[in-house]
């Protein structure tokens, strides 16, 4: 009797325990839209399901994939990498509106989930998998051509155990590094630099600091108290392996940026410094010289020398809260996405030129609602 009920506990743990670490492994990805320039100016914009393809100021392909969680062009701009936790697909992108898939990737093993995809130098595609049970990540390299799909490598990490969840994962330009978000047995969150060929992360990780959140506003109710770990975001300078690094400070609704480098496999923070109002994602300009900063219905342009605020991008009589942005690989064209699914590409934004917004509220409908061409 005691035997059965031993086993019987035993399942019901190994299930839950399965079914925790599957919910911890689905929040490694974002919900939010995805970006991708390619060539032409060619800029896909992906929902929960539809990758829509704009060009020359007009829609031009739409693909379906459910659900979407990656997406990335190739650096040569013709190809396309779409996917999400258990598989990805490939498409050549081409002017005549014709498109040719391929299924690359399927991941079979329920330990793991897809958590990142990067197109390297060499056109390889990376794609990296995660396993919270096993503490491990997955490095998968394919050569991708337009005859064959082969893989050619595959990297294995421990992964320490203290860490119990990564994500938002992001190649550094030499591809020697990997910047990810870690979330610790102690609940506090880190950014952190993965070296990849000593399979290792950085001696320094710098933490995403976390505010105190009472249960109730009244004073004599509050008992309980939440860590929540405060916003931050993150992307890597051009051509170098330098970090950006955002936080927003909770109490006072302004950001902190660092800027951090990465050198023989140590790193070092260059610049830090902080500016009014909250960042929503960030963006740097290819030339380095900008970055652009959301916060709710306007756009910062952040000189990345002096640290000043140089320009402020706003469209007239709308207030909706830009969540995305995104610079084009000449620098010529930022796109945003704002909250109710507005898509808009501002052209040479130092002089405030708005070429067009493309709205596309209703997820389910495989076009654009409209394409307005206006002038700020």
């Amino acid at each position: 009797m005691h035997k059965k009920i031993i086993t019987v506990s035993a399942i019901i743990l190994l299930v839950f325990t399965n079914h925790l670490a599957s919910m911890i492994q689905e929040k490694t990805t974002s919900n939010k839209d995805l970006l991708s320039w390619g060539k032409n100016e060619m800029l896909a914009i992906a929902t929960d399901e539809t990758v829509i393809f704009c060009s020359q100021n007009k829609e031009d392909l739409i693909i379906r994939f459910y659900p979407i969680k990656l997406l990335q062009f190739n650096p040569s701009g013709d190809k396309i990498a779409i996917g999400n936790i258990d598989e990805i697909a490939t498409y050549a992108v081409k002017r005549e509106k014709k498109i040719k898939t391929r299924k690359l990737f399927g991941n079979y093993n329920k330990d793991y989930n897809i958590v990142a995809l990067h197109w390297l130098s060499d056109n390889k595609l990376a794609i990296i998998e995660y396993s919270a049970i096993l503490y491990k990540l997955a490095i998968k390299l394919f050569l991708c051509t337009d005859e064959t799909i082969q893989q050619t490598e595959t990297i294995n990490i421990d992964i320490p155990s203290h860490i119990i969840n990564i994500r938002e994962i992001q190649y550094s330009p030499s591809e020697n590094y990997l910047a990810c978000k870690t979330t610790h047995s102690t609940k506090k969150q880190y950014i952190q630099i993965l070296h990849i060929q000593k399979r290792c992360f950085l001696g320094n990780s710098f933490a995403i600091p976390s505010y105190v959140k009472h249960s109730s506003t009244r004073e004599h109710e509050r008992s309980p108290i939440l860590q929540t770990p405060g916003e931050s975001h993150f992307t890597f300078i051009p051509n170098e392996d330098i970090l950006i690094k955002t936080y927003n400070l909770h109490f006072t609704k302004n950001a902190i940026i660092k800027f951090i480098a990465i050198e023989r496999s140590k790193t070092r923070i260059l610049k830090k410094f902080q500016i009014k109002g909250k960042i929503n994602s960030i963006a740097i300009h290819p030339h380095k010289t900008d970055i652009a900063a959301p916060y709710k219905d306007h756009i910062r342009i952040i000189d990345t020398q002096t640290s000043n605020v140089k320009q402020i991008l706003k469209r007239k009589n709308i207030k909706k809260s830009t969540t995305t942005t995104l610079y084009n690989k000449t620098g010529t064209h930022l796109a945003s996405l704002e909250e109710d699914n507005d898509l808009v590409i501002w052209k040479n934004a130092r002089n405030k030129n708005l070429l067009q917004t493309i709205n596309k509220t209703r997820k389910k409908k495989l076009y654009l609602d409209m394409v307005i061409v206006a002038q700020t």
